[in-house]
């Protein structure tokens, strides 16, 4: 996993036009896509936010971005290929919500775009026609306690390899409701195969 300094996220932010949240503990949460080790929770997840103090604070946190190699070779859509989320801004997407009836995460509840792959191996296939949009239940969530390899946790969703950086993610977004109740969650995920983003 690698670490991103917060003023290149905000030099990424404005040259895609996308927006962050600037009011006190509403969560700006973004994952970043790197293209190295299939399988592996190498990307990075980063949570920033303003205190009541107008600090911005920051956390980062190991997940995955990219469906495992179980889901490459055995497609839940077996029409439509293993699907990953596309790169983007997704505002007011997210809200909490169950994952499998086991606790609760970050549930998809509006529109996000996918990738599709439908030859079966164990490497993902990035096609630009290959796209589609809908509600394919991509939710941000968490692995084992601590998990190294992806294999079927994630069928595209975004996947955190730590339960206690879950947990410690999802403090955060509880907090969010204490300040703002019944609010929505807004997921970026950027991918440094098509911008610069500089890491440490």
């Amino acid at each position: 996993m690698k670490s991103y300094p917060l003023s290149n996220i905000f030099e990424v932010f404005k040259k895609l036009n996308y927006v962050y949240n600037t009011k006190p503990y509403m969560l700006n949460i973004v994952g970043v896509r790197v293209n190295e080790v299939p399988n592996t929770f190498d990307d990075t997840m980063i949570v920033f936010w303003k205190d009541n103090k107008n600090v911005w604070n920051k956390r980062e946190y190991p997940i995955t971005t990219d469906t495992g190699t179980f889901w490459l070779n055995n497609p839940m859509e077996k029409k439509l290929g293993s699907g990953m989320m596309k790169e983007g801004q997704y505002l007011d997407t997210y809200k909490i919500g169950n994952h499998k009836g086991k606790y609760n995460a970050l549930r998809q509840e509006k529109i996000v775009c996918a990738y599709r792959d439908r030859d079966k191996d164990d490497i993902f296939t990035f096609n630009e026609n290959s796209v589609g949009c809908g509600k394919y239940s991509m939710n941000i969530h968490k692995a084992g306690v601590k998990s190294d390899v992806v294999n079927n946790w994630s069928a595209g969703c975004q996947v955190f390899s730590k339960t206690a950086d879950f947990n410690e993610f999802m403090r955060l977004v509880y907090k969010q409701q204490e300040y703002y109740p019944n609010s929505l969650y807004t997921y970026t995920l950027l991918d440094t195969r098509n911008y610069t983003i500089i890491g440490e």
